[in-house]
């Protein structure tokens, strides 16, 4: 099924959009997969194929990378460790002290509102 979408969006759409979904599917399966058994480093390895979608839409859509892409990325990579939080309990992390939780929390609150403030100079600048 994976393979399938892969080449039609080579066919219907570009080889930029298609790669971007191949990475994204086989860094999922062969290396999210079995990391997260056994090390907390999941989280972060499985961030990445969790944010790659708005990317293969603005390949899928334009045919390129942009600057946008590249933003909406980041706003989703980080919002993976908030979704990840919520989720486990940040049970994943096996890091003594709840310190660390709430920086983790912290961080990815504050990641997510610098990056919707670039957006919006981004919009607003011209």
């Amino acid at each position: 099924m994976g393979i399938s979408g892969i080449v039609l969006m080579w066919i219907l759409f570009n080889p930029i959009s298609a790669l971007l979904g191949a990475l994204s599917l086989l860094s999922y399966a062969f290396i999210y997969t079995p990391i997260k058994r056994i090390s907390p480093l999941a989280v972060f390895v499985g961030a990445f194929p969790g944010a790659v979608p708005p990317l293969i839409g603005w390949a899928a859509a334009t045919g390129s990378i942009g600057e946008m892409a590249i933003i909406l990325f980041v706003i989703q990579f980080m919002w993976q460790f908030r979704i990840s939080g919520q989720l486990h309990g940040w049970h994943l992390m096996i890091i003594k002290g709840l310190v660390f939780n709430y920086c983790l929390q912290f961080q990815a609150k504050q990641s997510i509102c610098f990056s919707c403030v670039d957006v919006h100079y981004f919009f607003n600048s011209n």
